[in-house]
């Protein structure tokens, strides 16, 4: 054979020749997913969200605190000052705009030297809203409080919850998809989401207190045999039997104190109900309880840099617009009108102080008109404000999914972007084909009538199949 006659060979290489790519950083450093937390509780959806479950929450607990009087006890007053005047206060800053107003004490106190209104504008970072969320649940462990701080502590807990399964549902959903798929979900999408799965977010960190409690029952019960010196004596005996109860309540509380956010996470990411949360959470702290700690120690760590970012910026959005505004309007009015600003939370000494704002000025005059004026601009720097607080909890969440996601990959060897979305069977999935009386295949009517929206990989597939079919019966 000629080199003319030399067949052409194919210059591409075959299917088994791999090609040279950048290395994959996410699957040889799965961890570094961590890293995109808080830009994914960045979005602006999930800052609203947040924002509106922080409100939600204390506008709860102030209304659950005007309606159980603590009287003299001291337990009880204590537990209000915590949960209604103290980490997160009520107060109006008038009575006749009954505005509600939270604040954290502990800020550096900025006494009419700055233009910057009363507020510590750093949100909660992690630890922190892990703690705020849960103290009312915890609280009602504390021996002190008698059957009306108990009751007080379990409605208070409650409202949380319920709060939060939707709050907290829907952004970990949203951040879910992000982390692990790196695409978008409407909000309408997750809200959706959230409503189906309510009753698995709200129930799945209530099981264990629900079994707690039915473990205690029988203790209650023989507890009152102990008021008598014999009764002492009988029950003594019968201890160990107390003591086994003791041992099943702290396994469950302590799978719950660590772990009660990975159960949002997981209804988010699997779709599942409250009992594959619990399972999945309590195998996941126990398993792997230093990773866990490891994590939660380098979410800590960025979410403190990023709370400090978000302090900066939203400060100085308000900052910089009151500071605008006192060119024409006069230092010492502008001072007045600061004054009377509402405090959302304790001062924040960043942009303070400073000699625009004289401290001596003296106390603001304004009319009906004038303290209208000033109620509807300290409610636009109270959203701004609530927006930077409502990046505490999106960050909290956000970083909850994160770990999750790595968790799960340790433990259960699943992928990272394995995320179940609803209806994605559907939309993706290769629908079922039937070949009509001339054997042309085609996608089965009631396939077709069900799909929301055409896949081109579906369509692409039907199309070569009823090629193959037409070719075949045309060469018959």
């Amino acid at each position: 054979m000629t080199s003319a006659e030399t067949p052409e060979t194919n210059s591409y290489p075959g299917p088994d020749v791999e090609w040279a790519s950048q290395p994959d950083w996410r699957e040889r450093f799965p961890a570094l997913l961590l890293l995109r937390a808080p830009r994914v509780a960045l979005d602006p959806r999930l800052l609203v969200v947040g924002a509106l479950g922080l409100w939600l929450t204390v506008v709860g607990w102030w209304a659950l605190g005007n309606v159980f009087d603590g009287g003299d006890d001291p337990a009880m007053t204590q537990l209000q000052q915590r949960l209604g005047s103290g980490d997160w206060s009520l107060r109006a800053s008038a009575p006749e705009t009954a505005s509600v107003q939270a604040r954290i004490p502990g800020g550096v106190e900025v006494a009419g030297t700055s233009y910057m209104p009363g507020g510590r504008w750093l949100p909660l970072e992690f630890l922190g809203s892990w703690s705020m969320l849960s103290r009312p649940l915890r609280s009602i462990f504390d021996p002190q409080l008698n059957v009306v701080g108990f009751t007080y502590a379990l409605l208070c807990g409650l409202w949380t919850v319920a709060v939060w399964s939707y709050c907290g549902g829907i952004i970990t959903h949203i951040a879910a998809v992000r982390l692990a798929r790196e695409e978008r979900v409407a909000l309408g999408a997750a809200h959706r989401h959230t409503l189906k799965k309510y009753g698995a977010y709200f129930w799945a960190p209530l099981f264990p207190l629900v079994g707690v409690a039915l473990l205690s029952l029988p203790i209650v019960a023989v507890g009152w045999l102990m008021r008598f010196d014999a009764g002492i004596l009988a029950l003594s005996l019968a201890w160990p039997l107390c003591l086994v109860a003791g041992l099943v309540m702290m396994v469950f509380l302590v799978g719950l104190a660590f772990g009660w956010p990975l159960m949002w996470s997981t209804i988010s990411v699997e779709g599942t109900d409250s009992f594959d949360a619990l399972s999945r959470t309590y195998a996941y702290v126990y398993q792997r309880p230093l990773h866990y700690l490891g994590y939660v120690v380098v979410v800590c760590i960025l979410g403190l840099l990023a709370s400090a970012v978000v302090t900066l910026f939203t400060s100085g959005v308000v900052l910089l617009s009151l500071w605008g505004a006192s060119w024409s309007t006069g230092g010492a009015r502008m001072a007045q009108v600061v004054s009377e600003l509402p405090s959302v939370t304790a001062p924040l000494a960043w942009f303070g102080p400073t000699p625009m704002v004289d401290a001596t000025a003296e106390a603001p005059t304004f009319s009906g008109v004038g303290r209208a004026g000033v109620a509807v601009l300290g409610f636009w720097v109270a959203c701004v404000q609530y927006l930077a607080l409502g990046f505490g909890v999106s960050y909290f969440w956000s970083a909850s999914t994160a770990i999750y996601l790595l968790l799960r990959k340790e433990v259960d060897a699943a992928e990272l972007d394995d995320v179940k979305l609803e209806g994605e069977q559907a939309h993706y999935g290769l629908p079922q084909l039937r070949r009509d009386s001339v054997g042309v295949a085609a996608v089965a009517e009631d396939e077709a009538n069900g799909a929301d929206e055409a896949d081109p990989v579906a369509q692409d597939h039907v199309a070569r199949e009823n090629a193959a079919a037409s070719a075949e019966k045309n060469g018959e």
